[in-house]
């Protein structure tokens, strides 16, 4: 679907017109894409960096609610329920210590022993019980890929590391494609002229950048949410934990994530600069979230040493919903969740019927994903391990088995999930143009492995460069920006 050479031969069928051009590849631009392409129109996907690369694959990876909101719920039990060996259950328990105000009529259904056997560690010193958040653990980055190749496979077609440099315009003033640059190629590779009915901008925080062009005003205001991550073996959770941060009140939540444990996030005004290639964890944050790492379990003498990796992730807050059509025909949709990506995409094809008359309505009862039928290989996997390659991979799921030898299908690491197989997979057809997508978000090891797998990666070679048809020269210089990426911006 997405081998080595799918880019030059998309790229050379660019030229007929399209019934939709989405712009970004997180997951608000994923979930319109996914509903387009099922709805039956033919769509292009074009992302300027890798898919996931933004905030969409920088979440705390916990889909929750603190506060009663309806949507949210209904959406986050949709997703459940559709895509279960994905996304699965995950509890987080609030701590409510003495001196905290509890709402009037505000249970806390959990006793003060039930939250020691949860989190062992945690600090005791006036602990009165705590509050129950229901929530879904989720690897975010793979929900936006499952979305992307679920669309390709109804008939759409996805692009990464396609930028659009501007949009173009028809004689009656309406936008009526765009101008994309291979930006695989480097920042002078080719570009296209691409035509489409309809073009939404689903760019998150370069959303506004794009506007500007067609005189739009700023719809945006940019946040940073930064998380820490320590290895479960360090920190022992048997779930979600929160509690308030000691500087500030701000809740700091603790989510067991396959492996490691999530901290975070902070919450501050952010701007993340047109030339600037990606957010970092700042030493303020990294200072903040250690503080409150400390204070929760004091314990442990939790410390930096103990930090695996870091990332920080833009939140994008936007007015009005995030959802506009311009006069110039533009939709824009911004400010989307990780849970409601579904009701957003409903809303942007819902803002594009006059000019898509053939759009099928979406049915509510929908399928978020689709999951693989019978078990196979069912001598060689065991019904957990298929459980987490099901969710992962859905119905790619027995193309990869079928392609996989048994001694593949065994953990990289013992103390994580991934599987050589997947390696191996993911560089074949993961639509891989650098190691950091492949390392970053096609599989999570540069946030679940200290230094981000650079010291294995002789170990790792052999599943990832011939795979990828890399000479030696092109190896070693792809190795060298993973590991200066990864220092930069994972490492604290």
């Amino acid at each position: 679907m997405w081998g080595k050479d799918s880019r030059d031969s998309i790229w050379s069928n660019l030229e007929h017109p399209w019934d939709v051009i989405v712009i970004g590849g997180g997951i608000t631009g994923a979930g319109i894409f996914n509903y387009a392409a099922r709805a039956g129109l033919r769509v292009l996907l074009a992302e300027a960096n890798d898919y996931a690369f933004g905030g969409s694959g920088r979440s705390g990876k916990w889909v929750g609610q603190t506060a009663p909101n309806a949507t949210l719920a209904l959406e986050r039990e949709r997703l459940l329920r559709n895509a279960p060996l994905l996304a699965r259950p995950e509890a987080c328990y609030r701590a409510v210590y003495q001196g905290e105000k509890v709402a009037f009529g505000q249970r806390m259904p959990a006793a003060a022993r039930d939250v020691r056997a949860w989190a062992p560690h945690l600090r005791e010193d006036g602990l009165r019980g705590a509050r129950v958040y229901e929530g879904a653990a989720v690897d975010d980055a793979r929900l936006v890929l499952r979305l992307i190749r679920e669309g390709v496979a109804c008939g759409g077609v996805a692009l990464n590391y396609a930028r659009a440099e501007q949009l173009l315009i028809s004689a009656r003033g309406q936008v009526c494609g765009v101008v994309l640059r291979d930006r695989a190629q480097g920042e002078d590779g080719r570009t296209a002229e691409v035509q489409a009915r309809a073009v939404v901008n689903a760019a998150g925080p370069w959303c506004d950048g794009l506007r500007a062009k067609q005189g739009g005003k700023p719809l945006l205001r940019e946040k940073s949410g930064s998380h820490l991550f320590l290895s479960l073996e360090r920190l022992s959770l048997a779930g979600g934990i929160a509690l308030p941060h000691p500087r500030d009140g701000r809740e700091l939540r603790f989510i067991p994530w396959e492996g490691v444990v999530a901290v975070g996030a902070t919450d501050q005004d952010y701007y993340l600069p047109e030339d600037v290639a990606e957010p970092a964890v700042s030493a303020q944050e990294v200072e903040y979230l250690l503080e409150g790492l400390a204070y929760a379990f004091p314990g442990l003498e939790l410390g930096i040493r103990d930090v695996i990796a870091g990332h920080a992730g833009v939140m994008v807050l936007a007015e009005g919903g995030g959802l506009v059509l311009d006069e110039s025909g533009l939709v824009t949709a911004a400010g989307g969740m990780l849970a409601t990506f579904r009701v957003t995409a409903a809303q942007a094809l819902n803002l594009l019927r006059e000019r898509l008359p053939g759009l099928r309505p979406f049915e509510p009862g929908q399928a978020v994903l689709e999951m693989p039928g019978e078990m196979p290989y069912s001598g060689v996997l065991d019904p957990a391990e298929w459980s987490y390659l099901a969710g992962r991979y859905g119905r790619e799921l027995p193309g990869l088995l079928a392609a996989t030898p048994p001694e593949e299908l065994t953990p990289i690491y013992p103390h994580l999930p991934f599987l050589w197989a997947e390696l191996r997979w993911a560089a074949r057809d993961g639509a891989v143009v650098h190691l950091d997508d492949l390392l970053l978000r096609r599989l999570r090891l540069g946030l679940q492995v200290r230094r981000g797998g650079v010291t294995e990666m002789e170990d790792l070679r052999p599943f990832i460069q011939p795979e990828l048809g890399w000479d030696n020269i092109r190896w070693q210089w792809e190795v060298a920006r993973y590991a200066r990426i990864r220092e930069l911006y994972y490492a604290v």
